[in-house]
């Protein structure tokens, strides 16, 4: 039987909603798979074909980031498990809009 997660990709990747949907997801889940601080800096955006692009606070998180990508990567496909694998982790600094 397939899980919730497994549902919601199958049908967010055939609609063409996948993205919106993962990150959704991300966005709900991002302080329970990522505690503070790291949940406060930093923000997922988007997922396209299995990189997912964040947003750091400033370039001092953007730095520390760089040498987290693999174990993020691993916390979030471990968190997220058979859905979809994050393959690698973009980085961009803060807007004026930081959520």
């Amino acid at each position: 039987m397939k899980t919730l997660a497994q549902v919601i990709h199958d049908l967010a990747y055939r609609s063409g909603f996948f993205s919106q949907v993962q990150v959704n997801l991300l966005l709900e889940e991002w302080d329970e798979i990522f505690p503070p601080p790291l949940s406060q800096n930093v923000r997922p955006l988007e997922v396209k074909e299995g990189i997912l692009f964040v947003q750091c606070k400033d370039s001092v998180w953007a730095s520390e980031l760089r040498f987290a990508k693999s174990s993020m990567m691993e916390a979030i496909n471990h968190h997220f498990q058979g859905v979809r694998t994050i393959r690698d982790i973009r980085i961009s600094r803060r807007s004026d809009h930081f959520a």
